[in-house]
């Protein structure tokens, strides 16, 4: 199997790693009631989640079937869109008072 842009590859990959590994450490150190951290959390997750399979169809899209690479390259673009809506949530726990939102 050939392997399409190496260093996108390798780089996404490299930014999944340390993604997970800063959403491991935030989860652990930040306390359950902090809502809005735990959104950062998660979205760093989703990072690291949208950096592998966006590394994976950059390195290995080309190798795949057309609708298999086109399904692929759909499941980057919607954990990157996730990725836009964890943060739009840590931000809204962050700055709205809690009357003003539903948690």
């Amino acid at each position: 199997m050939t392997i399409f842009e190496p260093w996108t590859l390798i780089t996404d990959y490299l930014l999944a790693g340390l993604a997970g590994w800063l959403a491991w450490r935030l989860h652990r150190r930040v306390p359950a009631d902090n809502t809005a951290a735990r959104w950062w959390s998660r979205t760093l997750v989703l990072t690291a989640v949208s950096a592998f399979v966006g590394g994976s169809s950059h390195g290995f899209g080309p190798n795949l079937p057309a609708p298999l690479a086109a399904a692929w390259w759909r499941a980057t673009l919607l954990t990157l869109s996730l990725v836009a809506a964890a943060m739009s949530l840590s931000l809204v726990h962050e700055l709205a008072s809690p009357a003003r939102r539903r948690s």
